[in-house]
């Protein structure tokens, strides 16, 4: 019998590429960049995806393309104060853990809102 890590999306586990080029070295899992390394150095880890509001009124995005399990993080009004007050911890913190299913993310962005999104492996 073979084992399978799950990740509560209900999904099958995503399987990781890597990708090479000389010595430089690319991992790719479920539609993230993991690790970028230079021989035995690493060079990169993590690429994520960041969505802004740059205007002072309140945006609607609707992100397709993406399922599975995700941690969200916001700076915006209702956060900034304890990202200035206690930034160590305000950056330590996790975030929201969400399932996003095959209909896609809504996120509603307060004004001059930052999002963080990242898969979670």
């Amino acid at each position: 019998m073979r084992s399978r890590v799950l990740d509560g999306s209900g999904l099958p586990t995503a399987e990781r590429v890597t990708l090479r080029a000389g010595k430089l070295t690319l991992d790719y899992k479920a539609g993230m960049v993991r690790y970028i390394r230079l021989g035995n150095h690493e060079v990169v880890r993590g690429i994520y995806a960041a969505v802004r509001d740059h205007t002072h009124e309140q945006q609607i995005v609707i992100v397709n393309g993406i399922g599975g399990t995700f941690k969200l993080k916001s700076l915006d009004e209702t956060t900034a104060d304890r990202a200035i007050r206690d930034s160590e911890g305000y950056c330590a913190s996790p975030g929201e853990q969400i399932i996003v299913d095959a209909a896609g993310l809504v996120l509603n962005l307060l004004p001059y809102a930052v999002v963080r999104l990242d898969q979670s492996s």
